[in-house]
């Protein structure tokens, strides 16, 4: 993290604009790290990719005692590291570097901070150097993007939150979430609909000058509750109840029209109430597609099948949600309808 955030370059002319680094690390595993040196390097110069003006008069410490910093002015790194030998940093344990008073350039970009470490495990031998570097922006003097907030912070399946953010007016700003990837440079809020997973929003800044750019990213989470699952591998240990409540809907002839809430079985039945009636009982619509169930006339035409009045008949559907099921017919019918999950067919 940096203080300020986000660091600003420094003004074309005057005293520079002065900013912390502060790097936290944490040691997470089953053993204990031993660790014989931390070095950090921070770029300085003046050009975009370079933090500090200049490394003289920055100070460095860390939270281990007894570990004491360096600066190598040979390869411009700060070395941290204990008065003999190596040191142990325990499980959980956390580590703190701080550099303060840095003299920030004047160029917008973003630079890299590197950082290398010399440790192994506890009982190793063999030492090994792993790398991080991060990002660190440094921005026009005039921009800023924070206070993203979003309204409600917990929604119901399918509902809606509002986010709302305040930014200055010299940078592009996208909306990030899932495959969503939205241009909100000229708003300041926006309303997302029909949420059915708890989801993660990124607000991304863009500030550019010239070639050179420097990125800012906020986030916050909306919890959706009683989400939809999507899973490429699923086990279960105890009793798995796919199916909910089947209910039966009794309903009049031609024009009694239904929407799939979600992916499910349907059972159709009808009655056929007169030898002159029409022979299609139902039709199934998704994703722009009529399927025709029952569609007898053809089989009739040629003596396959004779249908007579007062004649039964049921076929057993697969339904998607979005689909929607009605009877165009002049036949009284009854749906039994059994959701994955819950969710009632609804009347249209």
């Amino acid at each position: 993290m940096t203080v300020p955030d986000p660091v600003r370059v420094s003004p074309a002319s005057g005293e520079p604009e002065k900013a912390e680094i502060i790097i936290v690390g944490t040691r997470r595993s089953s053993l204990p790290l031993e660790c014989a040196r931390i070095s950090v390097r921070i770029p300085d110069g003046e050009r975009s990719p370079e933090f500090a003006l200049n490394l003289q008069g920055v100070t460095a410490s860390i939270s281990i005692d007894g570990w004491t910093p360096t600066f190598d002015s040979q390869t411009g790194r700060f070395i941290f590291a204990p008065p003999t030998g190596h040191g142990t940093i325990s499980v959980n344990e956390g580590i703190t570097i701080q550099f303060r008073g840095i003299p920030v350039n004047r160029q917008v970009g973003s630079a890299p901070i590197t950082i290398i470490e010399r440790s192994r495990p506890q009982g190793e031998s063999t030492w090994n150097e792993p790398q991080t570097v991060i990002e660190v922006g440094k921005f026009p003097r005039d921009f800023y993007l924070r206070n993203l907030t979003v309204t409600p912070i917990e929604v119901d399946n399918g509902g809606s939150v509002t986010l709302r953010w305040e930014a200055s007016q010299n940078a592009n700003y996208r909306l990030l979430y899932g495959a969503t990837d939205i241009d909100v440079t000229d708003r300041r809020e926006f309303t997302v609909n029909n949420l059915t997973s708890t989801t993660t929003f990124y607000l991304r800044g863009r500030a550019q000058v010239g070639e050179d750019h420097a990125e800012r990213i906020l986030h916050t989470t909306v919890t959706v509750t009683r989400p939809h699952v999507d899973a490429t591998d699923l086990s279960a240990t105890g009793k798995v109840a796919m199916a909910g409540k089947t209910t039966t809907i009794v309903g009049p002839a031609n024009g009694s029209r239904y929407a799939v809430p979600t992916d499910g079985i349907l059972v159709l039945m009808a009655e056929k109430n007169s030898q002159s009636a029409p022979e299609s009982f139902f039709l199934v619509s998704g994703e722009g597609v009529h399927f025709r169930v029952l569609a007898i006339d053809d089989l009739e035409n040629t003596g396959s099948v004779l249908l007579r009045a007062g004649t039964t008949i049921s076929v057993i559907l697969g339904a998607e949600h979005g689909d929607s099921v009605w009877n165009p017919s002049h036949h009284r019918h009854y749906m039994k309808w059994t959701p994955f999950g819950s969710g009632d067919l609804q009347p249209l």
